[in-house]
């Protein structure tokens, strides 16, 4: 009890994923007694956004690990691993990429959908 206490003293951390693909962090107390949440974020990712990727998150996986490392993918089929991290220049938590990565997704035609759910409102 007390290794977890000691790793999650400031709360729990639970990932949000916005629209726009800022990433935030909601911190849920372990304690009974204190019933404060902290809203933090949006969290910068580090090294800063430039033409060799682009932040087009649609889902959030967060890896069970020590520092937290994120797994976020785009419609395109790209993948970010990103690791929670302080940032040496100021005391705030950011996160750093480790590694981008793209996967071959067969392509989808505009309009189609899977499971026929066109052809059930048609009828």
């Amino acid at each position: 009890s007390s290794g977890i206490n000691a790793e999650y003293g400031q709360g729990f951390p639970i990932f949000a994923l916005e629209e726009n693909s800022d990433v935030h962090i909601l911190r849920m107390p372990l304690s009974a007694t204190d019933e404060s949440v902290k809203l933090e974020g949006p969290l910068r990712v580090l090294p800063p956004n430039n033409e060799s990727y682009e932040l087009d998150f649609s889902s959030i996986l967060v890896l069970g690990c020590s520092p937290p490392v994120l797994a976020c993918a785009s419609l395109s089929g790209t993948v970010h691993h990103l690791a929670l991290l302080s940032s040496d220049e100021e005391e705030e938590e950011c996160l750093y990429l480790l590694e981008m990565f793209s996967l071959d997704l067969p392509e989808r035609e505009a309009g189609s959908s899977e499971g026929g759910e066109e052809e059930a409102i048609k009828q």
